[in-house]
């Protein structure tokens, strides 16, 4: 279980890393950088300089919006429904007794909901691996083994 809690942090750490959001959030560039600072937060501003970087095309830019869009989607709404797990959870821990029976229930609507947001981000990815080519791939990987390339 706890492989499972890691490996989603991970991902959602990727999506962070790809969107560049959380690199422009811990710095604290809030809106103050030219062109890009303030149009389309600052994720945009950080995947202008990825998509620079890769030398895209525009056609090869909406595609890995879109499959960033859409995992960071799913990432949210996985995000947002770890509060009825919470509360279960303190709910089972209350008890006089625990209820194993509902804890194990939490933890398997956790990883139907895990296993989709897996499901998405291995499309998001094979979409922005079929869109970029041999050298963009490359570079890309690159980014992401650098933690971004922005550090």
């Amino acid at each position: 279980m706890l492989g499972i809690i890691f490996g989603t942090l991970c991902l959602i750490g990727l999506i962070k890393v790809l969107s560049g959001g959380w690199h422009y959030r811990r710095f604290g560039y809030y809106g103050h950088h030219g062109r890009y600072g303030r149009r389309g937060g600052p994720g945009r501003w950080m995947m202008r300089r990825m998509f620079e970087r890769l030398e895209t095309a525009p056609g090869q830019e909406k595609v890995v919006l879109q499959a960033v869009h859409e995992v960071r989607n799913a990432a949210q709404k996985l995000w947002q429904d770890r509060r009825e797990a919470q509360a279960a959870v303190a709910a089972a821990f209350r008890a006089p007794q625990l209820d194993a029976e509902k804890v194990n229930q939490v933890f398997a609507a956790f990883e139907a909901k895990l296993q989709e947001l897996k499901k998405t981000a291995v499309q998001g990815l094979a979409q922005v691996h079929d869109a970029l080519d041999e050298r963009q791939r490359v570079e890309l990987a690159a980014l992401v083994e650098s933690a971004g390339g922005w550090s």
